[in-house]
C-alpha cells in the first residue's frame, strides 16, 4: 500500500476513535442518569424505574460495543504503524480497498471475517 493511501487510512482512524470516545462518553452518561435520578429512591412509578433501568442498560451495552470498535481501531493503528496495515491477519492476504474504505479498522478479509463469523472465533 501507497504511504498516501496509508496516511488516509490513519486519518480516518483517528476521526473515528476521537468520534467514539466522545461518543462513548455521553452514552453512558445520558444513559446513566436516570439511574442517579432515581436509584434507590421510591419516588418515581414502576414505569419510570424500568425505563430508567433499561437506558442504563443499554448504554452499558453500547459502551461495550464502542470499546471493543476502539479496540479494533487501536489495532489497527498499530498495524498502520508496523506496516502490516491492510493484510488480513487470518490468511496474510491483502484486504480489499473496498473493505478498508467501509471498515477501516478491519483486521480481516471478507473471506476470513466470514469463516471467523460461521465458526464463532
Amino acid at each position: 500500500m501507497r504511504k498516501t493511501e496509508l496516511e488516509k487510512y490513519k486519518r480516518r482512524l483517528v476521526e473515528l476513535r476521537a468520534r467514539l470516545s466522545g461518543d462513548l462518553g455521553s452514552v453512558l452518561a445520558s444513559g446513566l442518569s436516570g439511574e442517579k435520578k432515581n436509584g434507590g429512591r421510591s419516588g418515581g412509578d414502576e414505569a419510570d424505574l424500568g425505563n430508567d433501568h433499561w437506558d442504563a442498560e443499554l448504554a452499558l451495552s453500547l459502551s461495550q460495543s464502542s470499546k471493543e470498535t476502539l479496540d479494533l481501531i487501536d489495532d489497527a493503528l498499530k498495524r498502520v504503524e508496523d506496516g502490516t496495515y491492510g493484510i488480513c491477519l487470518g490468511t496474510g492476504e491483502k484486504i480489499a480497498k473496498a473493505r478498508l474504505d467501509a471498515i477501516p479498522y478491519t483486521p480481516y478479509c471478507v473471506e476470513h471475517a466470514a469463516e471467523v463469523e460461521r465458526t464463532g472465533g
